[in-house]
């Protein structure tokens, strides 16, 4: 790459070019003081935009956009002193809604929702901290439910359900003790009918009675 840069007493201070090799833009931005300041720009060889934002004292704040290989953008939010803050979109290269959400310093916190590419809803949640926390539900392309249960602190916790997609029948049901399957478990045919009874001791090991349903 080929660059266009000023030094002020060893410092890099003012616009800031940066060139592919075949002459197309690569970044464009500036300094102050040799630290990144204001409206930054990436391109990639072909001059679509890669992504574009703001710096502050060298670190991303305020808002940015990140693009797709077809020129889409990707996702959009802000930062606050280079860490992810706020709601963020992101979308499919087809413009279809993809997630969102809240970040809280660079966590993700709040409920989060996922989509399909055909606009149902993939995935819906809450998280604390980053993790995982409460009750959780996702769904199959076709709008029935998929599985539903609670997290605490990222690991599954607590009664969880799973269902078949087409009539929803219950697929399974049992306990999760983080990220252990224990106690009772059932599981069942793709027609509802019970399959196998299974339990599990506190390791997550089977424990106990083994019997199918038939």
């Amino acid at each position: 790459t080929k660059s266009s840069t000023t030094y002020t007493n060893g410092l890099v201070t003012g616009p800031y070019e940066e060139y592919f090799q075949s002459e197309q833009p690569h970044v464009i931005g500036e300094f102050n003081n040799g630290e990144k300041t204001g409206f930054w720009k990436w391109f990639r060889e072909n001059g679509e935009v890669d992504m574009e934002g703001n710096f502050r004292n060298n670190l991303q704040d305020g808002e940015w956009t990140y693009y797709h290989l077809n020129g889409v953008w990707q996702s959009k939010g802000n930062f606050s002193e280079g860490k992810l803050e706020g709601f963020w979109r992101y979308q499919y290269p087809s413009e279809k809604k993809w997630k969102e959400g809240h970040f809280k310093a660079d966590k993700k916190e709040g409920e989060w929702t996922n989509w399909y590419e055909n606009g149902q809803i993939l995935q819906k949640g809450i998280y604390k901290n980053g993790e995982e926390n409460g009750k959780w539900t996702s769904w199959y392309e076709n709008g029935k439910i998929k599985d539903e249960g609670s997290f605490k602190n990222g690991k599954m916790w607590g009664k969880w359900k799973g269902y078949e997609p087409r009539n929803g029948y219950l697929l399974y049901s049992g306990s999760w003790h983080e990220d252990l399957r224990v106690g009772h478990w059932e599981n069942y045919s793709e027609k509802g009918r019970l399959e196998t009874i299974m339990n599990y001791n506190n390791e997550g090991k089977l424990h106990g009675t083994y019997r199918t349903g038939k």
